[in-house]
């Protein structure tokens, strides 16, 4: 009986391994086009590395910064930024928390024609959301199709943690323009012009 139960227990916990986007026909994002979210010549990192494998950056702002950057999802795109700052680059204050994740945004999405979009409202929404629940807790918000969850933890003495996870939904059209592009012939753009 005994036996029974552990191989159904690990059948259990072996289906639960299977990665989501394996069991949903419906996955509207292709892992393998994930792209690094720094772009090349982002003047504010350094030893950016990318590995395409997990879908995972590394980068460092300084000796008091390093930030990894991962990927996921299926029909929403997860994309987490995790800042650890040396406890020689933290302080209590409310305000240098606040300063350090905005900073933190702009130079990520260096150059970035969405977070332009976004950055607004992104930055009204975290500050009054910090302002209630301040450092060691997490919250969320929405800003427009994208929701963001944020945590900031500070121990003195030993450094600080910032992560910011955006997760923004796939629509299905916008999912089959990434997947399966329309044929030139039935895109208007095509429409009254000679291909060569």
């Amino acid at each position: 009986m005994k036996r029974l139960i552990l191989f159904f227990g690990l059948i259990v916990s072996l289906l639960f391994a299977v990665p989501l986007a394996a069991q949903d026909p419906d996955c509207r994002l292709v892992l393998d086009s994930l792209q690094p979210v720094i772009v090349r010549f982002n003047p504010y990192f350094a030893n950016h590395q990318w590995s395409p494998e997990n879908r995972m950056e590394l980068a460092r702002m300084g000796s008091e910064r390093l930030l990894m950057i991962t990927q996921d999802g299926c029909k929403r795109h997860h994309t987490v930024l995790t800042l650890v700052l040396d406890h020689s680059a933290t302080r209590p204050e409310m305000a240098f928390w606040q300063e350090e994740t905005l900073g933190l945004m702009d130079k990520v999405f260096y150059q970035n024609v969405a977070y332009q979009e976004f950055r607004q409202p992104f930055e009204e929404a975290f500050v009054e959301k910090l302002s209630v629940y301040g450092l060691g807790r997490r919250f969320n918000f929405p800003v427009g199709t994208r929701n963001f969850i944020c945590e900031l933890l500070y121990q003195p003495g030993q450094g600080g943690r910032i992560t910011v996870e955006m997760i923004e939904y796939i629509f299905k059209d916008e999912a089959t323009l990434r997947q399966d592009p329309l044929p030139d012939e039935h895109d208007d753009g095509w429409l009254g012009n000679e291909r060569p």
